[in-house]
């Protein structure tokens, strides 16, 4: 029997198939996202594409310590606050329970709704059977708002100006910050801008890595507006910044836009 055939025969030992997915899921986010889009979104089929692997790249680099800062601009409905807000915590905790997260979006309800959907994944039947033995989550604080687990790691949805109760995170994440009703009002924007940087920036603990995800609406946007402070203090300097362009559906926008992604790494 060649190497192959084992192999082979090891693959279709089904009691083997859960293992060796839990394992790829355990070490790949863009592995836990495949397998957990069936929780959230059954009827709807996962679909691999460059801009989920820069983006899982990204975060993974996060994750290990390579990257400090990030913002990612990428157009709506290529699935970066499912990747981001959802799924991404869902991963790191199923070998970190401990980190602990702060997100906050435009409205209040956006921020809520993806606190639900991950949530939803951490509870689901799939999640539990793989890394049911790493946490669960504590009955006295198990809200849409707020979950924490039994590792002292939690999640808080909050909003832009909105109160964050004092508390500090290992991950912290502004999700579309921007309405895009009012991106063309100076206002609105300076208002976001010194809510970042009065509040939201102060919360990060020290020992840990923050995250700035957001979609670009306005050159004098938020993403401008964190990159801009950066240069006041090179501890703080974003060290990747992502850009994928509305038309990058096709392949040659699509490697162009990954390219300079890369090259701002």
């Amino acid at each position: 029997m060649t190497n192959y055939d084992s192999y082979v025969n090891l693959l279709l030992r089904p009691t083997l198939v859960p293992e060796i997915d839990k394992e790829l899921a355990t070490r790949s986010l863009q592995e836990l996202i495949r397998q957990a889009r069936p929780v959230l979104q059954p009827a709807t089929p996962f679909v691999p594409g460059w801009h989920i692997d820069a983006l899982c790249e990204h975060l993974e680099a996060i994750t290990y310590g390579q990257i400090r800062n990030l913002v990612i601009n990428i157009p709506p409905r290529h699935m970066k606050s499912l990747a981001v807000s959802v799924f991404w915590p869902c991963w790191e905790w199923a070998r970190w329970p401990e980190r602990r997260w702060l997100y906050a979006s435009y409205a209040g309800s956006l921020s809520l709704r993806d606190s639900r959907y991950c949530r939803t994944v951490v509870q689901s039947p799939w999640y539990r059977g793989n890394w049911g033995d790493v946490f669960v989550l504590t009955e006295d604080q198990n809200e849409k708002r707020r979950f924490d687990n039994d590792k002292t790691g939690y999640r808080i949805a909050s909003s832009v100006g909105g109160a964050n109760t004092g508390e500090g995170g290992d991950r912290i994440v502004c999700d579309d910050p921007h309405n895009v009703k009012e991106a063309e009002s100076d206002a609105a924007r300076k208002g976001v801008c010194d809510w970042y940087d009065q509040v939201m920036s102060t919360r990060v603990n020290a020992s840990m890595k923050p995250i700035c995800r957001v979609t670009c609406l306005h050159r004098a946007g938020m993403s401008i507006c964190v990159c801009r402070r950066s240069t006041r203090d090179r501890n703080e300097r974003p060290r990747s910044v992502g850009e994928i362009p509305e038309r990058s559906r096709g392949s040659y926008c699509g490697r162009n836009a990954l390219a300079r992604l890369k090259s701002a790494s």
